[in-house]
């Protein structure tokens, strides 16, 4: 057979006082990673880079292959392209990709798949996101999963052009902040620990999960709108809840007033 050959350009900056590189190089139509390609059982660390306009087949940025372990420390994603899945990483089976704001906050922003909105895609692999000193990870595109594990343990901001589809999702501690409730698809959300959610976004709106699992004999806070003019709130539904934990309404956005009294059901 004849290889197909494209070629891909590979932008990496790194460090505060390096300059930006660009890279060309040449692969077949399979390309994985436009940047990194980890092999299998790898364990890579990345430290305060930012990784823009990639592009690649699978993984624009940064492709993690079966059972690699991948560490991204106050390193940004923008402008990275895949043509198949994973605008900015993909994840392979088994492997684990932890994105860890240390010093200041992560983003992705502006990478694609399939001509989509779209940062990670996990193959039954799992995402850890995490921070120190209150730092956040901001996520613009899409998360993707196939029998996938996220665990949240940072302030993570979902944006209003942002969904997450097929993705276990562990609340462990920090804020989760959805910008539209209509994001998740296909997820299951486990709260645990301190975390708190938050589907305060000035509009109202239901989010809908697969599963919602809440740890027993906790409490986890929420922040939700409330429009006591038309006597309606956000709403969290899920097909299926186990636990006898509470979801603490704590924090109430109140989007109109009401000349009368009204009592509205959260």
């Amino acid at each position: 057979n004849k290889m197909t050959t494209k070629e891909y350009t590979t932008t990496i900056t790194t460090g505060k006082k390096s300059k930006e590189k660009t890279l060309s190089s040449v692969y077949d139509t399979n390309t994985k990673g436009g940047a990194i390609y980890a092999n299998e059982g790898v364990y890579l660390t990345v430290t305060d880079s930012k990784f823009d306009k990639n592009s690649s087949y699978k993984g624009g940025a940064i492709y993690a292959d079966k059972n690699s372990v991948i560490r991204i420390v106050d390193t940004s994603f923008t402008n990275n392209i895949a043509k198949g899945l994973g605008g900015a990483v993909y994840a392979d089976e088994g492997s684990k990709v932890y994105v860890i704001a240390n010093n200041k906050n992560i983003s992705f922003k502006n990478n694609k798949a399939g001509n989509v909105a779209n940062d990670i895609y996990l193959n039954q692999s799992e995402l850890y996101l995490s921070a120190n000193n209150n730092h956040t990870i901001k996520i613009y595109g899409d998360i993707t999963g196939n029998q996938a594990d996220m665990y949240q343990s940072a302030n993570v901001v979902i944006a209003k052009t942002a969904t997450l589809n097929g993705v276990t999702v562990h609340a462990l501690a920090g804020v989760l902040s959805v910008a539209n409730e209509s994001a998740f698809s296909n997820v299951t959300l486990n709260m645990s620990g301190t975390s708190s959610l938050s589907v305060s976004n000035n509009s109202i709106g239901t989010l809908s999960l697969k599963a919602l699992n809440l740890t027993d004999n906790t409490s986890n806070d929420v922040a939700l709108d409330i429009d006591l003019k038309s006597v309606s709130s956000d709403k969290i539904k899920a097909e299926t809840v186990q636990g006898s934990g509470v979801l603490n309404a704590a924090n109430v956005n109140l989007i109109s007033n009401s000349k009368n009294p009204v009592t509205v059901k959260v």
